[in-house]
């Protein structure tokens, strides 16, 4: 089986699915906008701009949003990309996100008679936009009846229809070894983690010191914030500081920035218990990261990946951005440290369970694709 994974750049989430791809004999090959996003890997190549993608992107208007305008419009050079799959003759490619890279690519699979799929990170289960459902569609057309689309978002099955042609692949990742329970509240307090980029204000920051103010009070407890920052939003991240040193939480809280992926399995063993407060996350990869390494997730109502925590069993789900009952939710955990501990495991054995990289060929055959 060879399969193209065409999309912007290459991202550490889906490395463990490379992984598993490649341990079931799958023959995997990367075509990137950028390579080296997050480490370069020898199935990863770069494919070239066209000369009119050249000439944009000296106009005034690409300076604006730069990234996300490279991101978003760089255009491809038709004629090279037609004859880099014709030589590589893929099982199936598999193309990511809605760009003119991947519009691109489609009809060159169409024309190439390659069967094909979309990948996104929108609910397998929920309800479309009327933006997202044109795109479907238009995909849908180009593509012919090879068309699906998988996501590692499940959605509520519950409350929606599943989205036609829709299925669920979940994110995949390598376990960590197994967490003795006295290598737990190391000093005698709980350490609490969040990971998420001090740019980005959606990642609620703010929400997740004004809950460790509140725990702080009745329980000991240390927190650590993780992320890259290179001085982007510098008045944000300010923010965050005044209000540690003027709430007298400096003994308390650390920040630490641009830390390298390589170092992140012992950062989330040092700690007790994970928390990611982020609103409108449409698919976040650190409660997996975790969850591997033996720790509770509380995450809110509004990240796309949710669905691999369940509610009291190996972590907790709360509304977003409601201060109360993150506080509420975290207090059930510091009131119980042995529940700490239970809850960690269990994530680990659901990371066994449903998210091995060697399973994931697996579960696309369970899907009923036959590439």
């Amino acid at each position: 089986m060879k399969v193209i994974f065409v999309q912007d750049i290459f991202h550490n989430n889906h490395k463990a699915w490379i992984d598993g791809f490649s341990q079931k004999g799958w023959d995997i090959k990367i075509l990137v906008r950028s390579e080296g996003y997050q480490g370069h890997y020898d199935y990863e190549s770069e494919f070239k701009p066209s000369i009119l993608s050249e000439f944009i992107d000296r106009l005034p208007i690409a300076k604006v949003r730069r990234h996300n305008f490279i991101r978003s419009y760089t255009i491809p050079n038709f004629v090279n990309l037609f004859n880099y799959f014709r030589r590589q003759k893929p099982d199936v490619i598999i193309i990511k996100r809605y760009t003119i890279l991947s519009v691109y690519t489609a009809v060159i699979a169409e024309i190439l008679n390659i069967p094909t799929v979309i990948y996104d990170q929108y609910p397998v289960y929920g309800v479309e936009s009327n933006k997202r459902k044109t795109f479907r569609r238009l995909y849908s057309t180009l593509i012919g009846h090879s068309y699906m689309r998988i996501s590692p978002v499940k959605g509520d099955q519950y409350t929606y229809d599943k989205i036609p042609d829709s299925y669920y692949v979940p994110f995949a990742i390598s376990v960590g070894s197994p967490r003795a329970d006295e290598s737990y509240f190391r000093n005698g307090s709980v350490s609490i983690l969040f990971v998420g980029k001090f740019r980005q204000e959606r990642k609620r920051h703010m929400l997740f010191l004004k809950m460790i103010n509140k725990v702080s009070k009745d329980h000991r407890v240390s927190a650590t914030l993780v992320g890259s920052y290179k001085g982007k939003n510098s008045d944000y991240f300010e923010s965050l500081q005044q209000y540690v040193s003027q709430n007298s939480l400096d003994n308390i809280v650390e920040f630490k920035q641009n830390i390298p992926n390589k170092f992140m399995n012992n950062i989330y063993r040092d700690h007790d218990i994970f928390i990611l407060p982020s609103k409108d996350e449409p698919a976040a990869y650190s409660p997996l990261e975790a969850m591997s390494e033996s720790l509770p997730v509380i995450c809110s109502d509004s990240n796309g990946t949710k669905c691999y925590i369940k509610n009291g069993y190996n972590g907790f789900i709360f509304e977003t951005d409601s201060l109360v009952d993150l506080t509420n939710k975290v207090h059930r955990l510091l009131e119980d440290r042995q529940r700490i501990i239970n809850m960690g495991q269990k994530g680990r054995q659901r990371v066994i369970r449903d998210h091995q990289p060697v399973n994931l060929a697996k579960t696309v055959s369970n899907h009923g694709f036959s590439f």
